[in-house]
């Protein structure tokens, strides 16, 4: 099984556009970045059905625009494209794109088939988001054996699809589970487990979120699920003699996981038993090109380990008691700002044709105590827009932590802490949580939490001035309910920290 290094995603984290798109990716450009994603050196490319516009026929237009490349560059053998789809167990009024993309796939083939003269799949895997259980993955894997394949041995009037139609490929494709909230972290290995027992199947990969564990509990115990996952991954692995490969796709910022060129070494060795690293659009649009290259150079050539002989020492018991009590006090800090976060949130650039991600066609992400907020990347961009970087809320729970005796257990599993919060604290806006105290927003916490990590990593940064200026101008804007420029401002903000969120 041929694993990708670096799967160039569609997040739309970026703060800078590149010279041949406009201000967003729309449809034409996206076939572009495809290209453009290969020729950096990224070896595969996510093509995102996940709320959004898509175009099915991307596999004919790379192919008619990038005619050399693809004659050189087998797609499906030396570079890849890989489908992420609506999960209809939680997309609700999006299933029907979800069959949509399935369908797409045997005309995909058949297109690569002609253009490379033999049988190739372009595209044969699949990533299903927001994975709770292994019946979600079976259901899609058998829908498309039965329904899009299986559909050729139908007769319709007086001939059979097959011979009418001509004969539907690839006959079977992979799924990749993308396993994103805390519970069903704990539980991957009985979801890995139960689909191998019902397929046979003794390969597979395995996507683990990064930000909407941030979003949902805070930015450590984001990065201890991740252990968690590699954990369950190791003894399922063992446990079945079977290999699982996987993949952790990351923002640049830290509290969406710190991917940046200038600590690509540091994340590697953090995260040595991921097998593929996706790099999203702020990897590739928001620094210079010799920095890409160089970053791309050190994820490919580091030296991928066996998922049997993945090495973590880790007591779960203690993990869950850690998680519990940072998500408490983060989720403190974060409720008194919701309705602000909402509110700037709005003003955040789009940097693809998203649908909204509120009303009909799209979704929001709920906390377990029902507060309601933006996705990742418009939540991160938000905060950080207003001079209150997300990394520092819940960190006063430190102190209870450590009473507990769990501080030693954070240091080693997540030891580049204290350079997390150094980067962040560079955007901290002290005025401003002065300024929200007086409008009448509970900011105890978050002071709180700032005091804290002073105290425990002695973290005192000289603040970015142009940034904090133009946080300031934003939240002044914001509380005078005076609009103009705030999308600018924010955008002037995410350049600073080549980053939007």
């Amino acid at each position: 099984m041929e694993i990708p290094y670096l799967m160039s995603t569609q997040h739309p984290d970026n703060a800078f556009m590149p010279d041949w798109a406009g201000w967003k990716f729309e449809r034409r450009e996206e076939i572009r970045e495809v290209f453009y994603a290969y020729s950096i050196g990224c070896d595969e490319q996510l093509w995102d059905w996940e709320g959004k516009e898509v175009d099915s026929t991307v596999v004919m237009k790379l192919f008619t625009k990038f005619k050399e490349f693809f004659e050189a560059n087998m797609l499906g053998k030396d570079v890849f494209l890989t489908y992420r789809v609506p999960n209809p167990d939680v997309q609700k009024n999006d299933t029907k794109a979800l069959v949509e993309a399935l369908e797409s796939i045997p005309r995909n083939f058949e297109i690569a088939s002609k253009f490379y003269g033999k049988d190739i799949a372009p595209i044969f895997e699949v990533a299903v988001p927001m994975t709770t259980n292994a019946s979600q993955l079976l259901r899609i894997l058998k829908f498309y054996e039965r329904c899009v394949v299986g559909k050729e041995n139908e007769k319709v009037f007086d001939v059979e699809v097959k011979e009418w139609l001509g004969e539907f490929k690839p006959k079977t494709i992979s799924i990749i589970p993308l396993i994103e909230d805390m519970d069903s972290v704990f539980r991957t290995d009985e979801i890995l487990r139960k689909f191998v027992e019902e397929t046979e199947r003794k390969e597979m990969r395995v996507w683990f979120a990064r930000s909407d564990t941030a979003l949902n509990y805070g930015l450590i115990p984001a990065e201890l699920l991740l252990k968690i996952g590699i954990k369950k991954v190791r003894e399922v692995s063992v446990e079945l003699d079977a290999s699982f490969y996987p993949i952790l796709a990351t923002g640049s910022l830290p509290f969406r996981g710190f991917m940046r060129p200038e600590r690509m070494e540091r994340f590697v060795k953090s995260h040595k038993e991921f097998w593929t690293f996706g790099f999203q659009s702020s990897m590739k649009y928001d620094f210079h090109q010799i920095e890409i290259k160089r970053a791309i150079k050190v994820a490919k050539d580091r030296k991928r380990i066996q998922s049997q002989d993945f090495r973590v020492e880790i007591e779960e018991d203690e993990i869950k008691r850690i998680i519990q009590i940072f998500k408490s006090a983060y989720q403190e800090s974060l409720k008194p700002l919701a309705n602000l976060i909402n509110r700037v949130a709005k003003f955040v650039p789009s940097r693809r044709s998203r649908v909204l991600h509120v009303g009909l066609f799209g979704y929001s992400r709920q906390l377990e105590n029902g507060i309601k907020l933006p996705r990742a990347i418009r939540f991160t961009a938000s905060l950080y827009s207003i001079g209150i970087p997300p990394e520092i809320f819940g960190m006063r729970s430190l102190a209870k932590l450590e009473e507990e005796g769990y501080f030693d257990t954070i240091k080693k599993l997540f030891p580049e802490l204290k350079e997390f919060l150094l980067f962040s604290f560079k955007y901290l806006n002290k005025d401003n949580l002065k300024i929200l105290r007086k409008s009448g927003y509970d900011v105890e916490k978050i002071v709180e939490d700032v005091e804290t990590v002073h105290q425990f990593f002695n973290v005192n940064g000289t603040p970015e001035s142009r940034h904090e200026f133009l946080t300031s101008s934003i939240l002044t804007s914001l509380l005078a309910s005076s609009r103009p420029k705030i999308r600018e401002l924010i955008e002037e903000c995410a350049k600073i920290r080549r980053s939007l969120g």
